[in-house]
């Protein structure tokens, strides 16, 4: 009514009151003056004026609705941020952006009934699912209530081009029906997830096109047992993979196109059921042999039952013992689908259900067994212990981050021991980055960061209470209170209780993680196939009770996660009376007493009480936004409630929302109670939110810790060999001919002159082509790094960190590519799964290389006008930007960093030898800009203000090394080698400058 009100009623309006406003005839400009200075104005020309002002802003007004209605709208469909309307004021066209907005979800919520939250596949019996009201949790259904109504539905097939309205249109005869079809079809939240091929039902009333009809329609009666395939051991024949396998079982059974997200299911099953003999999934051998596990349920034999006598009724299955939680991997079962309800019926309301009996097949959430921590069942891998934190994302991504910090310390003496530590440490790190989608979880502690940023404390009410992300939906937030008005590209959800941003892969993120504005965002497990965060602070303290195992696993996994994560969490721990052996040893973790804990409780509570009240704010969420997040962490007392004498007055001072939590293993009064079942079923109370707990056992965290805590002192083994110093020499390089290995005879006499160049020696991108996206950078560079071709499975493992996606997803994604770079990325031959670049597509780590090798073969004048215009090529540290995991994995990081030193110590050492100290200071200048910690490049730096008679330089150098490694491990020192040579430098000049 409003945008009706500003388009039509504003225009009717001035036409009644002002007429036509502009005048019929020129005016006498000497008229005009006279009256203007004798101040005699008739009203008449007032309220023309008036009305042409008016009639200018109602201009701005409507181009920018359309703006909005045209160009916004779609944009923020695909996930992409609102651009300003032009020729409009930026905060008139930020107020229509929210006016729109705010029209279209009242419009929708009209016209839709009420739909589940992050509407996903229906609950079995026996979980919770929200009903039209959001302070209700009904238990035990086992449907939404409009699936019993539809006894008999309609299908269609979705064509290209067919969107949701015009199916609606043509099979309903009105367009607004579409919210049925939404609530008939589990997978569609909203209509942009409408794809070609998908099957969509349809209600009763609905007349289907015989070219919409699917062509595998059968009658109802037959469906079910129609779906059913038995298991089968299936082997494998060149060409074979997992996910085609699986593929065409699923095909087979449902006789219809399978989706991604079933394919990942069934193969999910398939890994399971061959926990012996799938060590890799992305890697099999002709001759093989799995288990394929039945698909559907099987046809149920009808006995013929005597007229007038009553079929006697079939037992219950008898209820399986539970297994124990041996694994953090989580059941994928579907759990509640609520925005943050207030209140729940008591857990003794919720009836029993019968359990299944068990199969031969083992459950997917079972990970294999472990022994002492350190020793694994089976095989001689170094990582099987990985296993046990498949669905840990942000803890992975954490992990991997910390042993990232580590290899950097370690490449400190010379970047050959990058190489050689990340060989030792290979399955490791490529376990670490298979477990979770680290790109993602970057991905979701960016847009939290961004949404922070633009907030204001008043634009939003209340606080996060959990964040639900998976890479198929992206990400939803959950809030205490309803925000009905989101800032693009988030949408508002459930009448502004939740917040949903779709996964922007190709978004370019930075290369250091944004603070986290949610620094007590921790995992607490699954719900609806995603993994679900709980903000601790909004909690204030929470009690953990229930099963003495899950609760001991569920409280390994938080304190682990958050002692180790940059990404989405900023939190400090202090441990009372824990016996937790698995812990990292990083500064985010301390022991403390009790009376030390609540003290220090007190202390940071009244410290944001003071802050709060000055600023006018009710939650310490608003000192975090408008990019405040910097230096407002979290303080976390992680307790055991056997070994506290007052677990109440502990609990008591750990105020909602003022910068702390307490988290208390074990049965204690707090203001939220987690209670765990020993299937790590879990329910959240007061808010009761239901879901499937995460679980950490032993064995993995140990593993974890281990790895992380044995930052042994480097040893002589750890330093270069060559880098030896003589009594007027520091350190000698002469080994670039090495770098001939990878190039053949045309490139060591002419250096290539690359069409085409992939730069990784910084921040990775395509030179020419600014317009590509992540992935499509990190495709280019990867093939580029790997001698300009590799396999489909080679690409999806890189660049997609080996999550299962479907290939039409990865010749998609290379068609666009495709778009910007032409020529350069060809189509692939016929029957080929190879993914190939043009030749002259060459990275700038290739060119250096290539000229480097050249200056072997030069004179020492000539050689160093080379290495110059290689060391040119550095821009930064190599593959410096998320998502190039692959770079560590695969030793191209290690390569580049390896050149990197070897050229610009070669080149120092060149200029050196001709007195050419400016030379040999770019030459360290540029090799530091990569390689901030290189021990080498700094002796010859201290080498190079030695010889050149500056002592002070000499010094600044080593205080600039020893700061930087203190950054990085407070417990950090330059190697006996490094301080031989500052003792050396420093103490005398060098001969020839004394001379």
């Amino acid at each position: 009514m409003v945008l009706v009100a500003i388009i039509v009623g504003v225009p009717t309006l001035l036409a009644l009151v002002a007429g036509w406003p502009l005048p019929r005839i020129v005016p006498d400009w000497s008229r005009i003056s006279t009256a203007v200075q004798q101040g005699d104005i008739p009203g008449e020309t007032v309220i023309k004026v008036l009305a042409v002002l008016v009639w200018i802003a109602w201009a701005q007004l409507v181009w920018a609705i359309g703006w909005e209605l045209s160009i916004n709208v779609p944009r923020s469909n695909r996930g992409q941020r609102a651009k300003p309307a032009p020729l409009v004021p930026s905060g008139v066209s930020r107020c229509v952006g929210r006016l729109v907005a705010l029209a279209l979800s009242i419009g929708i919520t009209l016209a839709s009934t009420p739909t589940p939250s992050l509407a996903r596949p229906v609950a079995p019996a026996g979980t919770a699912l929200r009903a039209a009201s959001p302070t209700t949790v009904v238990v035990g259904a086992r449907a939404p209530a409009n699936e019993a109504a539809v006894d008999h539905v309609r299908s269609w097939c979705v064509a290209d081009g067919d969107n949701l309205w015009d199916i609606a249109v043509a099979a309903l005869g009105d367009g607004s029906r579409s919210s049925e079809i939404i609530d008939l079809n589990w997978q569609l939240r909203s209509p942009r997830d409408v794809r070609t091929g998908q099957v969509l039902r349809l209600p009763a009333d609905a007349r289907v096109p015989a070219d919409r009809a699917p062509s595998n329609a059968a009658p109802a009666q037959s469906q079910e047992s129609d779906t059913y395939l038995a298991p089968e051991v299936v082997t494998v024949v060149r060409g074979d993979t997992l996910w085609d396998l699986s593929e065409d079982r699923i095909e087979e059974a449902t006789h219809a196109p399978a989706s991604g997200r079933e394919t990942m299911e069934y193969l999910d099953e398939v890994i399971a059921a061959n926990p012996e003999t799938i060590e890799n999934p992305n890697l099999i051998f002709p001759g093989e042999q799995f288990v394929f596990p039945e698909i559907g349920e099987p046809p149920v034999p009808i006995d013929p039952v005597q007229e007038g006598t009553p079929p006697t009724p079939e037992p219950a299955p008898p209820e399986s013992p539970p297994s124990p939680s041996t694994s953090t991997t989580v059941a994928q079962g579907t759990q509640v689908s609520l925005p943050v309800p207030t209140t729940a019926l008591p857990t003794a309301a919720v009836p029993a259900t019968s359990v299944a009996p068990p199969t031969e097949a083992p459950e997917p959430a079972v990970a294999p067994s472990f022994g002492p921590a350190g020793a694994v069942r089976g095989g001689d891998s170094a990582v099987p212990w990985l296993a046990g934190l498949t669905g840990a994302s942000v803890l992975s991504a954490g992990a991997l981050a910390a042993f990232r910090r580590q290899q950097r310390r370690r490449a400190a003496r010379g970047e050959r021991t990058i190489r050689r530590v990340a060989a030792a440490h290979l399955e490791t790190e490529r376990a670490l980055v298979r477990v979770g989608d680290v790109s993602f979880v970057r991905w979701a502690n960016h847009e939290l960061a961004e949404l922070a940023r633009e907030l204001g404390p008043t634009d939003v009410q209340g606080t996060p209470v959990a964040v639900e992300m998976s890479a198929e939906h992206g990400l939803e937030l959950l809030w205490e209170v309803p925000n009905p008005v989101a800032p693009r590209p988030w949408e508002a959800a459930d009448g502004g209780w939740s917040w949903r941003l779709v996964y922007d892969a190709d978004l370019h993120l930075p290369a250091n993680p944004e603070t986290a504005p949610i620094p007590g965002l921790v995992t607490f497990g699954t719900r609806d196939g995603g993994t679900l965060l709980v903000n601790l602070e909004v909690l204030g303290s929470l009690a953990v009770a229930g099963d003495a195992t899950a609760v001991e696993a569920f409280i390994r996994s938080l304190v682990l996660e958050l002692s180790l994560s940059d990404e989405l969490a900023n939190s400090y721990l202090f441990l009372v009376g824990t016996d937790l052996n698995a812990v990292a040893g990083t500064d985010r973790i301390a022991r403390s007493s009790e009376g030390d804990a609540s003290t220090r409780i007190v202390s940071v509570v009244d410290q944001h009480e003071e802050i709060l009240r000055a600023a006018s704010l009710d939650s310490s969420f608003g000192l975090r936004l408008n990019g405040a997040a910097d230096g407002r962490e979290l303080t976390v007392v992680v307790a055991d409630v056997d070994q506290l004498e007052d677990p109440e007055m502990l609990s008591s001072v750990a105020t909602p929302n003022r910068g702390v939590a307490v988290v208390m293993a074990g049965d204690a009064p707090a203001h939220a109670i987690l209670t765990l079942d020993a299937d790590g079923s879990a329910l959240l109370s007061p808010i009761g939110l239901r879901f499937q707990a995460v679980a950490l056992e032993a064995a993995p965290a140990e593993a974890v810790a281990s790895l992380l805590n044995g930052v042994e002192e480097l040893d002589a083994d750890d330093v270069v060999e060559n880098d030896e110093a003589g009594d007027d020499e520091c350190v000698h390089h002469s080994d670039v001919v090495a770098l001939e290995d990878d190039l053949g005879e045309d490139d060591e006499r002419e250096p290539p002159s690359p069409r085409v160049l992939v730069r990784v020696l910084g921040t990775p991108r395509v030179d020419g082509f600014p317009n590509l996206g992540r992935l499509d950078v990190s495709l280019v560079a990867f093939l580029a790094c790997n001698g300009g071709q590799a396999t489909e499975d080679q690409v999806v493992n890189a660049v997609w960190g080996g999550r299962a996606i479907e290939k039409a997803t990865l010749w998609n994604r290379i068609s666009k590519a495709r778009v910007s770079l032409g020529a350069a990325l060809p189509a692939r031959e016929q029957g080929s799964s190879i993914v190939r670049l043009a030749e002259d597509v060459q990275t700038d780590l290739h060119v250096m290389k290539a000229l480097a090798a050249r200056s072997t073969r030069v004179s020492s004048g000539e050689a160093i006008e080379l290495l110059l215009e290689a060391t040119a090529l550095i821009e930064g540290t190599p593959f410096d930007a998320q998502g190039y995991d692959w770079s560590y994995e695969r030793q191209f990081n290690a390569e580049a960093c390896e050149t990197i030193e070897s050229v610009c110590v070669r080149l120092a050492q060149l200029a050196l030898d001709d007195d050419d100290f400016a030379v040999a200071r770019i030459a360290v200048h540029r090799g530091l800009r990569a390689l901030p910690l290189n021990e080498p490049l700094y002796r010859l730096r201290m080498q190079t203000e030695a010889s050149a008679g500056n002592v002070g330089g000499v010094r600044a150098a080593f205080d600039e090394l020893c700061g930087r490694l203190s950054d990085l491990d407070v417990d950090a020192s330059p190697s006996e080698l490094t301080s031989s040579m500052f003792r050396r430098c420093s103490g005398a000049r060098s001969e020839k400058r004394s001379a």
